[in-house]
């Protein structure tokens, strides 16, 4: 097998430790850069195409020049062509940080903890030319604890994603098909999409959309006083009962 490895982010370092022994060439960011600031995979000795150049176009002559006969995904912000995909005769794969159907994009954590869901997942899926549809190969689930944040969240979702990498690599490295199974409906979120809902305007809302958008160093919750805007977060959150009234909505600028 000779893959190709596409990733981002402190997940997609990790997982190139667990595929390392069949890839032939890497696709990141060649510099330092979005919130996490590392790009330790530039520096693998390995043919490398930055994120930045990586259009549909260039990946396909990477694959072939490569003679790369699979692709990973981890954490790469950009979608795969049909052309690509073809030229890996379909065995491409995906690692997304959130249950699919239900959370294709962006924003998996904010949005399950916003839902009040009760637990939360990763997918390991195979990849088509449409954003988080493939089938799915592997997958986890776990239960929200109460206290959880988005950032505890995503970090559990790295913990279980990397065990799913490892499940798919013993399996494609022994040249067998991974499991396949069609995702129902679903829908997609927009990076932007949480923006929306980032304001807190009850006292209901306080705990919960304080660990929702609790993932540093992205902004916070605020509350809008009078104009003024005021960063909510767990560690300095504070109770109605604080504030007398537990009734009212006065100072959320109702």
């Amino acid at each position: 097998m000779r893959l190709l490895y596409l990733a981002q982010k402190p997940v997609g370092e990790a997982g190139f430790e667990i595929v390392r022994p069949h890839v032939v060439g890497v696709v990141s960011n060649a510099s330092p850069t979005g919130w996490w600031g590392t790009a330790g995979l530039a520096h693998t000795g390995l043919p490398f195409v930055d994120t930045d150049d990586a259009r549909p176009t260039a990946i396909l002559e990477f694959v072939v020049g490569l003679q790369a006969d699979a692709i990973v995904s981890v954490q790469f912000p950009r979608l795969l062509s049909r052309e690509v995909l073809d030229a890996v005769g379909g065995r491409a794969w995906n690692l997304h940080l959130a249950p699919l159907p239900k959370y294709r994009g962006f924003n998996g954590p904010t949005l399950a903890l916003l839902a009040g869901d009760d637990s939360y997942g990763v997918t390991l899926h195979w990849v088509d030319a449409d954003a988080d549809t493939g089938d799915i190969a592997y997958s986890a689930e776990w239960p929200i604890p109460a206290s959880a944040t988005a950032l505890s969240l995503y970090d559990e979702a790295e913990r279980q994603g990397l065990r799913l990498l490892r499940l798919l690599y013993r399996r494609i490295s022994a040249d067998k098909i991974p499991p396949r199974h069609p995702q129902g409906p679903g829908g997609y979120w927009r990076r932007d999409a949480i923006d929306a809902y980032r304001e807190i305007r009850s006292w209901e809302e306080v705990d919960r959309k304080a660990r929702a958008f609790h993932f540093p160093p992205f902004p916070p919750a605020f509350i809008d006083l009078s104009g003024v805007k005021y960063w909510v977060t767990p560690a300095s959150k504070t109770t109605p009962a604080a504030h007398g009234n537990q009734d009212s909505d006065r100072g959320f600028g109702k």
